[in-house]
């Protein structure tokens, strides 16, 4: 595939991705760790990463483990704990690595999910993005829910050099 085709399919894959009204990031088999993760930390064996699309108005904490409804799943990921002003917080940022490069998620090798802790700012951010999006502007940003805790975040794609440069 040329890298023009493969840069356009990631690019609707990442639209498809964030205009989902929400996506549900749950973790299996990854040991609770005590404290803050500042350096990555690889999936044990018996670890899986789903992501789901879901309602926001649903009142399901977890939808059901059946593989309908699973936009994305694997075993081969890392965890580590993101952000200066919510490392020490309750609810943390995390980063989630895709490993071994044939892993994406919407064409991303990894995701940020920002906690939006004591975030005054949290309306007028999903509004920026809503309003980016819908303005034909590439932007990031829409609600999910981890299966860690029951508050939402932010998941973020990082920028790359190659969108800042706009090539």
């Amino acid at each position: 595939m040329s890298e023009t085709n493969e840069a356009a399919q990631t690019a609707r894959a990442k639209d498809e991705f964030f205009s989902a009204g929400m996506h549900m990031f749950h973790v299996t088999g990854f040991p609770q760790q005590p404290g803050v993760l500042t350096s990555k930390a690889e999936a044990p064996q018996d670890a899986r990463l789903d992501v789901r699309r879901t309602d926001p108005a649903s009142s399901q904490h977890i939808s059901a483990p059946d593989a309908e409804g699973v936009a994305f799943g694997t075993q081969s990921f890392s965890l580590i704990n993101s952000g200066n002003r919510t490392l020490h917080a309750p609810k943390r940022s995390w980063k989630i690595t895709l490993e071994h490069g044939t892993n994406r998620i919407a064409g991303m090798t990894c995701i940020n999910l920002k906690s939006m802790y004591n975030d005054p700012s949290q309306m007028r951010e999903a509004l920026a993005w809503r309003l980016f999006r819908h303005a034909g502007v590439p932007a990031a940003g829409t609600p999910t829910r981890s299966s860690r805790s029951t508050r939402l975040t932010t998941a973020c794609s990082p920028l790359s050099s190659k969108w800042i440069s706009g090539s």
